[in-house]
């Protein structure tokens, strides 16, 4: 599938201050929240992530209201809506390893979306824990992705090949990138030692998806930075090797 781009950075552009999250906008302006959901579809995005990164019930006291909002902005766009859903800690404050939170969520999230992206993730192992606490509550697709250093290693130095397969092991429908200059690196890594690759959102600043890479990966899209021209030029690309639709 061709996938969205980045909500955050394309709400930026029409006002949203930088490194304020989107839900600070999600009733204070809806119309434009819901605008660039509809225009990443508009421009071929085959599925839309709401705006609910950081929903987290241990970070966001009103999260069910916020996500129900996120949730319905998102649906304006028409095509199918996946949950964005954000790694557990925040400056300052370091995440207890309790994953109730995260197994609510999965309640609140259950028959409301099509499919749950766990994303933008450093740790495996942190990430396996929240896929392991929401898997149970979930009967719909979870991808889990990484955000890798921009040498396409693990930020704390290790090797990025294996970590898809753990975790697809440990129960993810799907596993990939998204966010950071080193998501096609660290694809290629792992495509290289004969390691699927199954969803790709790199940032604008990222080298470019080239032709190899988007025909091994069959979910494609972008993080920060990219707008619904970047997913229309990617789309078309897929159009040209005869990957759209697939």
């Amino acid at each position: 599938m061709l996938l969205d781009g980045a909500l955050t950075t394309t709400l930026q552009s029409v006002g949203l201050p930088p490194r304020t999250p989107v839900d600070a906008w999600l009733h204070t302006h809806p119309d434009r929240v819901a605008h660039v959901h509809a225009e990443f579809a508009a421009h071929g995005a085959e599925l839309v992530l709401a705006g609910s990164f950081r929903l987290l019930p241990h970070l966001q006291p009103d999260w069910r209201a916020l996500l129900r909002r996120a949730l319905d902005l998102a649906a304006v766009s028409s095509v199918p809506v996946w949950a964005s859903v954000g790694p557990p800690g925040e400056p300052g404050r370091p995440w207890d390893g309790d994953v109730a939170g995260y197994q609510l969520l999965a309640a609140a999230l259950e028959g409301q979306v099509a499919g749950v992206v766990l994303e933008t993730f450093v740790d495996p192992q942190e990430l396996e824990r929240v896929l392991s606490a929401m898997l149970p509550g979930l009967a719909v697709p979870i991808v889990t992705c990484l955000s890798p250093a921009p040498s396409g290693a693990l930020w704390s130095g290790s090797d990025v090949v294996g970590t898809l397969d753990r975790l697809r092991e440990a129960g993810a429908s799907m596993a990939g990138f998204n966010c950071g200059p080193g998501c096609c690196a660290a694809a290629r890594r792992c495509l290289d030692a004969g390691e699927r690759v199954d969803w790709l959102k790199p940032n604008d600043d990222d080298e470019p998806v080239d032709d190899t890479l988007m025909a091994a990966i069959p979910h494609v899209g972008g993080c920060c930075g990219t707008t619904p021209a970047h997913i229309e030029a990617l789309g078309a690309r897929r159009a040209a090797l005869g990957l759209a639709g697939s």
